[in-house]
């Protein structure tokens, strides 16, 4: 049972990860700049374990702290343009999380 949480942990940091940088980053940093140091922390472990992790599946031909860098460089980037995008189109549902199911399969069933 403890391999089973640890599994659905670690399955878990990388997406959430992910979506503090790559969707969220303007959320994140200004909870950062708010929070304390604790919590702080807690974010950037929480990110880096994310990098670590991507970095660990793709094992590119860069040393993990130059492919974090970089990758974390490119999710602020994306976010910007997805942010900018949403401004100029006054739409907020590209940074809504999705359920696994699309709209199109609800449809089917009803």
């Amino acid at each position: 049972s403890g391999r089973l949480v640890a599994t659905g942990l670690l399955g878990a940091a990388r997406p959430l990860a992910a979506a503090l940088t790559r969707t969220w980053a303007p959320l994140t940093l200004a909870v950062a700049a708010l929070a304390g140091p604790a919590r702080q922390r807690r974010l950037l472990a929480l990110v880096v374990a994310g990098k670590a992790m991507e970095w660990a599946e793709r094992r590119p031909d860069l040393d993990p702290v130059t492919f974090g860098s970089l990758a974390v460089v490119d999710d602020l980037l994306y976010c910007g343009g997805v942010w900018a995008g949403c401004l100029r189109f006054r739409q907020l549902s590209p940074l809504l999380p999705r359920s696994g199911r699309s709209s199109e399969a609800g449809r089917e069933e009803a």
